[in-house]
């Protein structure tokens, strides 16, 4: 299976990026997505909308999700292959049309993600509560199975109007060559533009970010348990 990244051009994997920022510590806020008790998919991707970004920078585009908040910041996670082009002009613009400047926190050394955050001093108390972080599905990610209903949301190509991509979990961690890791591996469509963007299941949990993508539907996308690792090196 010959993968390939969903951004504005062809992929191009970057490797050797040096993390740009530091990083401060702040009390994360218990503002998060509301998960449903029953599967709905419809009602999931509404839900999750608020935690969708799109990231621009230097003339290209890709996606990100609201990972985490905490009291001074809005932490993104994203591609490393996106946060490339996301030089002192990048922007990350949230799903109701507010943009502000972002500062990359970390980038990893081994797998195709980083982080970067907006400062919530950019925003009002009442913007701000119109976003919240995901719920990651630990859980719920030891349970997939082939087959199992997944969804993802192009917001990059037209902020006005998210479309929904649903699609099958193929193999919660198979080897792919092209990455030499294991990944996500799942059965949807996914365009230029959406490398970034969040596998989600039917309740709204996150699953995966995802990094690839093929002509066959196939995509690829760094797996729950891989993030969470990363994430807690940046908090050290």
């Amino acid at each position: 299976m010959r993968v390939r990244a969903c951004r504005c051009l062809f992929c191009i994997f970057i490797v050797g990026l040096a993390v740009l920022c530091g990083y401060r510590q702040s009390r994360e806020t218990m503002h998060t997505v509301k998960v449903l008790r029953a599967p709905d998919e419809e009602q999931a991707f509404e839900n999750i909308l608020c935690s969708c970004v799109r990231l621009q920078g230097e003339g290209h585009y890709g996606s990100g999700t609201i990972y985490r908040i905490t009291e001074e910041q809005l932490i993104i996670i994203t591609n490393k292959h996106v946060l490339q082009y996301f030089g002192q002009d990048g922007m990350v613009t949230f799903f109701d049309g507010k943009s502000a400047a972002g500062k990359i926190l970390y980038l990893s050394e081994e797998y195709d993600l980083g982080f970067l955050a907006v400062d919530t001093a950019s925003f009002s108390k009442e913007e701000l509560s119109a976003y919240a972080a995901v719920v990651c599905g630990s859980d719920s990610y030891d349970k997939l199975k082939k087959n199992d209903c997944i969804f993802m949301v192009d917001i990059a190509t037209d902020l006005k109007n998210p479309v929904k991509h649903s699609g099958e979990v193929m193999n919660p961690r198979k080897y792919l060559e092209d990455y030499g890791k294991e990944m996500f591996y799942g059965d949807a469509y996914a365009k230029e533009g959406m490398s970034g963007c969040g596998v989600f299941d039917e309740y709204g949990y996150y699953l995966a970010l995802l990094s690839g993508g093929t002509q066959y539907n196939e995509i690829a996308a760094v797996p729950l348990n891989v993030i969470e690792t990363e994430y807690k090196r940046i908090k050290k």
